[in-house]
Formats: C-alpha cells, structure tokens, sequence
C-alpha cells in the first residue's frame, strides 16, 4: 500500500487501485464425532485378539495404548515421539479416587505438564 501511495505521489499512477480481497475457504481437518469414537474403541479389542501370534498382539496393543494416550491427553505426536517412561509420573489425589497421570511434554509450544483424562 505504501508502495501505490508513493507512486500516486509521484504521479506514476493517477489513482491507487483496490483489490478484492480472495475468499477464504474454511477447510478443517477432519475429526471423530461420539459414534466414531465409540465404533472405534468397541472394535478395539476384537481386532487385537482377532490375531493368534504374540508378537502381532503386542503390537497391536502398543498401538492402541498409543491412541488412547493421544486421544485422553491432547499432546501432539511429536510430543509422544519423545516421551519417555522418566517423564510419566502418578499425581495421588486426595478425594480417594485412582491418582491422576500426568505427562511431562516437550514440543512445538515449549515444555508443559499434561494430565490424562480418566
């Protein structure tokens, strides 16, 4: 703008143009709604023990304790990328209740604590 200015001042141009401003499409990610996420979570458990091998039930359950880890905290996956067993601890609450997980993160936003959902 300071630029068309200039130039009108000099009288390159006679008049500063206007331009339309584009039109933003709004394209968000997709997402699971409440039927997604129950489908998936009641599906869970057959699909790891539909497999008779251990090595592929282990798998299959590390993957799926990795998707509830994402799921029930919100961290980022290069924030779980680098998480290590050091940076998990067990906060007791005083309610009586199971003692909350928290998760010590580091990422794109800096260090933070994370607490689990139950």
């Amino acid at each position: 703008m300071r630029f068309l200015r200039w130039c009108k001042d000099m009288k390159y141009i006679r008049e500063i143009p206007t331009f339309q401003k584009p039109k933003h499409k709004d394209i968000r990610r997709p997402y699971f709604n409440c039927a997604d996420w129950n489908k998936l979570t009641s599906l869970s458990r057959h699909w790891i023990n539909s497999n008779c091998h251990p090595s592929i039930v282990r798998d299959r359950t590390l993957l799926w304790n990795y998707v509830l880890i994402l799921a029930n905290t919100g961290i980022r996956i290069g924030e779980a990328r680098s998480l290590l067993f050091k940076d998990i601890r067990l906060e007791p609450n005083n309610l009586g209740l199971d003692p909350a997980v928290v998760f010590f993160v580091s990422g794109k936003t800096g260090t933070r604590e994370v607490v689990a959902r139950n």
